[in-house]
């Protein structure tokens, strides 16, 4: 579980003492192929996901697929959106195979970075850099 989170983009900066502390908010999980990890059509939880292993299939308003396959030296960052902004999930996400993760108990973990000032900056800073780059990548896919 450290190492998943010690190479997340997500806690770039943060000590491995901070890593550890993160840790005790999280639990590992399996998707099973055809589960959705994230609905847009509900309001889901606060929970944030990093997923790590398995493929992975996003679909966005226009049904348009996108196919990720997860690894270990990247996990990918979901529900970082409902999470900041506490609104419903904006995209169905779909595993095409089994996809390892962890959980993150949204609730537990933005009490731990109200009370850790550097590490919520640090976090909210790797966070604005993670949706910087998301919209860059799909601005040239789209040929903006």
């Amino acid at each position: 579980m450290l190492n998943i989170l010690t190479h997340a983009l997500f806690f770039k900066g943060l000590s491995q003492a901070e890593i550890e502390e993160v840790s005790q908010f999280c639990t590992e999980i399996i998707f099973i192929a055809g589960d959705e990890v994230s609905t847009r059509a509900r309001f889901d939880n606060r929970n944030l996901y990093l997923l790590y292993s398995g493929n992975l299939e996003a679909l966005s308003a226009g049904e348009v697929s996108v196919e990720t396959v997860l690894n270990e030296q990247e996990p990918e960052l979901v529900g970082e959106i409902a999470w900041l902004m506490d609104v419903k999930r904006s995209i169905t996400q779909r595993c095409i195979s089994d996809v390892s993760a962890l959980m993150i108990d949204g609730e537990a973990f933005t009490g731990w970075l109200e009370e850790n000032p550097r590490a919520g900056f640090l976090v909210m800073k790797n966070l604005a850099h993670i949706l910087a780059r998301r919209l860059l990548d799909k601005e040239l896919f789209l040929g903006y």
